[in-house]
């Protein structure tokens, strides 16, 4: 008799110690944990990259006098970060529902990446409307 085991496809929702950890919610606001933002070397803003060919988000360091920057903000006293993506989330009409995590969330090169490919639902409901992503 043949065993059907079917993986469990979601990681954790917490990043380990020392571990990159970001999310993006329902309304696109992408949050990162301390370790993604001393990786990032402290921005004061950011830079959003897109790439479509592997549907990924970049966050590139900024300084707030930069073309195009979006400032980074303090969320909560646990020394995370946010930044509003809404209107890159309307560009390239990514829909989340609720909160997911980026589970391979990695600087390189200087670049922030989060695959979009890769989500683990954390919280919430569904939204009203269609979904194009859904963890």
């Amino acid at each position: 008799m043949s065993e059907n085991w079917i993986e469990f496809g979601e990681g954790p929702k917490q990043a380990a110690r020392g571990e990159v950890y970001a999310s993006i919610n329902y309304k696109g606001d992408i949050v990162l944990n301390r370790q993604a933002f001393e990786e990032l070397k402290r921005p004061e803003a950011v830079v959003f990259l897109f790439n479509p060919d592997i549907d990924t988000i970049g966050l590139r360091s900024a300084s707030k006098a930069t073309l195009n920057a979006h400032p980074v903000k303090p969320k909560g006293d646990c020394g995370h970060r946010y930044v509003s993506a809404v209107a890159l989330a309307r560009k390239h009409d990514i829909r989340i529902d609720g909160t997911a995590r980026f589970r391979t969330a990695e600087v390189k090169d200087g670049i922030l990446r989060l695959d979009l490919r890769n989500l683990t639902k954390v919280t919430g409901t569904p939204r009203k409307g269609g979904r194009k992503r859904s963890p």
